[in-house]
């Protein structure tokens, strides 16, 4: 797997809006990549299930999920400010002074100045009620010309590449647009006989893959995600989680799963002999559509296989672009496997 062509649809998918529940925008870029390549369908909730041409009802499934953390309008105020939900896990503390859209309105999350604070304001936590849109209008008339209650807003789309040989990526909702560049890739090969589906509203509840797995009803499902690396200032080594430049991340357990130790020795044994640099997530945390698949309809035998990503759920997720090369790697070793 090329690591230029992955980063041109990584930079492409994390350039689209798709917060949870309206990830119509990537699905159609996603259709766009994999036409002609497979054959697919789309249920009810907008999920896009599918398979290579060829495979059997009993083949592995792979998923990646197409939505990202955001923001809904809940309130149009008098004065055109805009009052918000989140939509999926944030932490409030990353919202003040964040650019977003809304549907290509652009706006800044503002809150109370610094300045004009007492001393006892300053030491409360950021809430989200006390958080507006400014969109630049004077008036709730002229904000409703532009946007309405229950639109949403996702963060300003940017696209860095830094660090030793530019080798890190910081980018809004490289979860999962980083797994849904990895999946596209490997139906577009057409290496291997496979099913996948790309799913909606992971972030609100894994609900889109609830569907997909009654639907699908897989043996082994895979989610091609990722999953957090603390590795960074002022946290213990042994509480990183994963780091990045450690290649993919296998897991044991999180919040939603505890992952097939069988799929799990054979994926880490095929990495070994395949000399791919690979780490074991060092925490029971966080969570994906394994927590829904796994026990839907006769149940699945769920394994991750994940990027390794800094400050998720905010606007400036950072991964390596050699651990994502590293991932794709160990899917085309698994899938070549499964003949």
């Amino acid at each position: 797997m090329k690591q230029e062509q992955l980063e041109s649809l990584l930079r492409a998918l994390v350039s689209i809006d798709g917060v949870s529940g309206d990830e119509s925008r990537v699905r159609d870029f996603i259709l766009a990549q994999i036409e002609g390549f497979c054959d697919y369908e789309i249920d009810a909730l907008g999920n896009v299930l599918g398979s290579t041409r060829g495979t059997g009802e009993g083949a592995l499934l792979l998923t990646a999920h197409m939505d990202e953390v955001g923001l809904i309008v809940t309130e149009v105020e008098e004065t055109g400010f805009l009052r918000f939900d989140t939509v999926g896990g944030i932490d409030a503390r990353v919202l003040p002074d964040k650019r977003v859209t809304i549907h290509g309105v652009p706006g800044v999350i503002c809150c109370k100045p610094v300045h004009l604070m007492k001393a006892e304001e300053k030491k409360k936590p950021v809430q989200v009620d006390g958080l507006v849109i400014d969109i630049g209008a004077r008036s709730r008339e002229e904000a409703e010309r532009l946007v309405a209650r229950g639109d949403m807003a996702a963060f300003e789309r940017e696209y860095t590449r830094f660090g030793e040989a530019a080798d890190f990526v910081c980018a809004p909702a490289l979860d999962d647009r980083a797994g849904c560049a990895l999946l596209v890739s490997l139906i577009r090969a057409q290496t291997a006989a496979f099913r996948f589906a790309f799913t909606v509203q992971e972030e609100v509840g894994t609900r889109g893959a609830y569907a997909a797995a009654f639907s699908l009803r897989p043996a082994v499902a895979v989610a091609v995600e990722t999953t957090t690396a603390a590795d960074v200032s002022g946290v213990e080594d042994g509480k990183s989680v994963a780091r990045l430049g450690g290649g993919p991340v296998l897991s044991f357990m999180d919040r939603g799963t505890i992952y097939d130790r069988g799929e799990r020795q054979k994926i880490a044994a095929l990495a070994e002999e395949n000399g791919i640099r690979w780490q074991l997530k060092r925490a029971v945390a966080g969570g994906n559509d394994m927590a829904a698949m796994h026990k839907t309809a006769a149940g699945a035998r769920a394994v991750a296989i994940s990027v390794p990503a800094r400050y998720l759920h905010s606007p400036s997720v950072v991964i390596r672009l050699s651990d994502l090369t590293e991932t794709g790697r160990l899917l085309e070793a698994y899938l070549a496997a499964q003949k």
